[in-house]
């Protein structure tokens, strides 16, 4: 009968053992979820960074798009403007073209 309480210390000490184990394990899967939330939050925000610098990069390139835009177009009006009946041929000889070519 020395035996049977010595055997239940040891299944104590064993529940003892696994029920600490499953608090630690319990804790360090709690970490590696606040250190994944953290590790991601870190990457959303350096990809935010890289956005941004692009969007600025694209509205500085649209800007310059436009002002070529608009320069160019008022070249062409004020050429239009010094030598009106050139673009007037111009424009008639490529309507005489384009309408043979859609003739069979």
């Amino acid at each position: 009968m020395a035996q049977q309480p010595a055997a239940d210390e040891r299944i104590r000490a064993l529940k003892d053992d696994a029920s600490k184990m499953m608090d630690e394990l319990a804790d360090l899967s709690k970490k590696l979820g606040e250190v994944g939330k953290a590790k991601a939050g870190e990457i959303g925000a350096e990809a935010v960074g890289d956005i941004k610098e692009h969007m600025e990069m694209l509205q500085k390139r649209l800007a310059s798009l436009s002002k070529e835009g608009r320069t160019a177009i008022a070249q062409l009006d004020e050429s239009v403007r010094a030598n009106p009946y050139v673009y007037i041929i111009a424009a008639l000889g490529l309507g005489w073209l384009l309408g043979k070519a859609r003739r069979p």
